[in-house]
């Protein structure tokens, strides 16, 4: 396993990053800890910074399939003509003909699905990659290559076979509880119709059939919960530590260790945004799609005469393409945010956090100093000293810098940004 080791910063940073740049860029992500708002923000702003590579990646199972699934068409086509071509010749097809074709064809399909997939699952992972390198490049305030779409490709070699265990492992997970419930249902639905001529039997195999529906369907709800949460960072760790199998999912798991309900409520917001986008867009597109359609149809219906397929084209493209496009466009953000929250735990483990710490180790500023207005009481500022009366104070040359507050954070710097702080050892930790 290979550790994440971001950028190293100044040695007054913590955190292992410098938030002032040389640059002056800003960086992706704060140097610190970040709540669901820094995460927010820093996903669009990856998302900004690589707009193109990211709607290349995720365009690219999509065009993967078309061309597989186009040369499969072919390829089939042209088996199924040179097997049945001997019709033509009055000789009767052997086992052979008709069964070989068919077998061959199904073996194409199942190598087409099997390729589409390997282009889902790598998309899947360059998404991430793009994502953590596009955060490392902003770290280093901006100098260096940019980040692109070949990066992405190439930081993922091996990506594919090293999820495919854990993926179908848990797939093998789902398919034992799918067939268990199946058997149970088997035997309830036995009895049932064992009991059909005796009416008084037949309501507890009725209920128990019921009762086993509605505890698989709710036990199968949470455990998918719990395991997609905790199970959250799985993409993103196997990406950026570059493990697989078991040690992928135990580290997945590790990470999300006491922030489960956290994990829960940031992917779920993070998940609404792109749906509530795509259900809006889609509401609004269907609403004009099928007025106009009806609009179409309408003339149609009277004189059939008049029968046009442009028409109705148009309006089936006003109905589905701005849904389809918008997908595209979104989606990338899911992906984003899952590494963006990842390399949050992440760095969260590199500091020793515990689920619950301050993350904020440095000290506020003091309270300034209150001055007594008029003929009110002396006050006493920061540390309790006697503040003498306005007015009273000793005359103060001209051309005199004001009153500053004490300094917090490195030597030589007088109110620094809190983000710019270094951490400072209170009581209370």
């Amino acid at each position: 396993m290979s550790p994440y080791n971001p950028p190293a910063g100044p040695p007054s940073d913590p955190y292992g990053r410098n938030e002032q740049l040389g640059s002056g860029s800003q960086p992706i992500l704060p140097a610190r800890p970040i709540d669901l708002s820094d995460m927010m923000s820093g996903s669009f702003r990856a998302y900004k910074s690589r707009f193109g590579s990211y709607l290349l990646i995720t365009l690219m199972p999509f065009l993967a399939s078309l061309v597989i699934f186009g040369l499969l068409g072919l390829a089939v086509m042209a088996v199924l003509i040179g097997a049945f071509s001997s019709y033509r010749f009055g000789r009767v097809p052997s086992f052979g003909d008709v069964f070989g074709p068919i077998a061959l064809t199904l073996l194409i399909t199942l190598v087409a699905s099997a390729a589409t997939g390997f282009f889902s699952l790598k998309a899947e992972g360059m998404k991430s990659r793009l994502t953590q390198v596009t955060i490392e490049h902003s770290d280093r305030g901006g100098h260096g290559p940019q980040p692109t779409f070949g990066d992405a490709w190439n930081g993922t070699r091996g990506f594919v076979l090293r999820i495919l265990p854990s993926y179908l492992l848990l797939l093998a997970v789902s398919f034992v509880a799918i067939l268990l419930y199946a058997g149970l249902s088997v035997v309830m639905i036995a009895q049932i119709i064992g009991s059909a001529d005796t009416p008084e039997r037949i309501y507890g195999p009725v209920v128990g059939l019921i009762g086993i529906t509605l505890a698989f369907e709710v036990l199968y709800l949470v455990g998918y919960v719990i395991i997609g949460t905790r199970l959250y960072p799985l993409i993103p760790v196997i990406v950026i530590e570059r493990v697989g199998g078991l040690e992928a999912l135990r580290r997945a798991w590790g990470l999300t260790k006491g922030y489960g309900l956290r994990t829960f409520g940031y992917s779920l917001v993070a998940s609404l945004i792109p749906v509530g986008v795509i259900y809006a867009v889609s509401f609004v597109s269907v609403m004009i799609g099928s007025g106009a359609l009806t609009a179409t149809i309408s003339p149609m219906a009277d004189d059939p005469s008049s029968f046009s397929p442009g028409p109705l084209i148009g309006s089936v493209l006003v109905m589905y393409l701005p849904l389809i496009v918008v997908s595209v466009i979104v989606m990338p953000f899911v992906g984003i945010f899952q590494t963006v929250y990842t390399i949050d735990l992440l760095r969260r483990e590199r500091l020793g956090l515990r689920p619950g710490q301050p993350t904020r180790p440095y000290q506020p500023y003091p309270a300034a100093p209150q001055q007594p207005y008029g003929n009110q009481p002396p006050q006493q500022s920061y540390g309790n000293q006697p503040q003498p009366p306005y007015g009273n104070q000793p005359p103060q040359p001209y051309g005199q810098p004001p009153q500053q507050f004490p300094q917090y954070g490195p030597p030589g710097s007088q109110h620094p940004d809190p983000e710019q702080r270094g951490p400072q050892q209170t009581g209370s930790q």
